[in-house]
């Protein structure tokens, strides 16, 4: 045991929860060590960490006292405080405008309506709330039962999709860092998640990489993590996907024409072998606010 130091800014939060919630989450940061989850990903096509992810992984933290849970990462709800620099300059983050995403999200798409039963999702992370509201809108009217989430973080779009639909059942395949922020931020909505050492059926089921899946699914997504990821890990999760999904099941993925950290990685050229051509779209939302940066949306359906 030696003491470390943080280097980058993030966001902290903290979270209250009852014996339920909080023990299935240590007993997670116990067969993470136990298990060496970390060195079994290393080895694994879909687990092997980027370099543009392992600084933030190896900054997420998850602490645990008699009254709570407290989660530093690099997820921002409306509760979070952020971090400062040294310098005292807010990480960049902190300079979002969601007026003004919400004002362009009605611009190109007036006709939207946020459902009701969203609202607590809306005042939790509105930031991302509209980005995932246009990638629903982008697609074809879907009766999705069963949905694999690839790289879901926070977890925003898993909770679009279950507040309006409580009987469905999703899986997610993640790095166990960003199962912190989303089993908790899950649980404050009331979606119930087994943990990757649980074995139990539940509304949302969280799975490492190297851990056995049970197609088949109608949907599959991503948004914005395929683009953090070394090119053959993305090949390797859009055929997974294909193996798992249903004939004349979709899959959906939104991320940057050209990964910011990652030469080689871009989205045009992503192997759908096994799909029919995919859809590929401007997402004129995600584009206002990323200007210079360029982000398409890409559907493709197993035949």
């Amino acid at each position: 045991m030696k003491f470390t130091n943080f280097s980058k800014p993030m966001f902290r939060v903290a979270f209250k929860g009852d014996q339920s919630e909080i023990l299935p989450l240590i007993d997670f940061v116990r067969f993470i060590h136990t298990e060496r989850v970390d060195e079994r990903l290393a080895d694994h096509p879909l687990g092997p960490a980027s370099e543009t992810w392992v600084p933030w992984a190896s900054e997420t933290y998850v602490g645990f006292s008699g009254y709570g849970v407290m989660l530093r990462s690099g997820d921002r709800f409306s509760a979070s405080e952020i971090e400062e620099t040294p310098s005292g300059l807010p990480w960049k983050r902190d300079r979002i405008d969601v007026g003004e995403i919400k004002r362009q999200f009605a611009r190109l798409y007036p006709d939207y309506a946020a459902p009701p039963a969203h609202r607590p999702l809306i005042d939790a992370h509105p930031a991302i709330y509209w980005r995932v509201a246009e990638a629903a809108a982008m697609e074809p009217v879907l009766s999705i039962n069963r949905m694999l989430e690839i790289g879901a973080g926070n977890c925003v779009h898993v909770a679009f999709r279950h507040l309006l639909n409580p009987s469905m059942r999703t899986v997610i395949i993640d790095l166990p860092q960003m199962m912190f922020s989303g089993y908790l931020f899950l649980r404050t909505l009331g979606i119930d998640v087994a943990l990757p050492h649980e074995d139990r059926e539940a509304a949302v089921t969280m799975r490492l990489p190297f851990q056995e899946i049970d197609g088949p699914f109608d949907f599959a997504f991503n948004k914005s993590s395929f683009q953090e990821m070394r090119r053959s890990t993305v090949d390797a999760y859009i055929a997974k996907a294909r193996e798992l999904l249903r004939p004349g099941g979709w899959f959906h993925h939104i991320n940057l024409t050209q990964s910011r950290q990652i030469e080689g990685n871009r989205a045009a050229e992503y192997d759908f072998a096994g799909y029919e051509t995919p859809r590929i779209r401007h997402a004129p939302l995600h584009n206002a606010l990323a200007k210079p940066r360029t982000l398409i949306s890409v559907l493709a359906r197993r035949p």
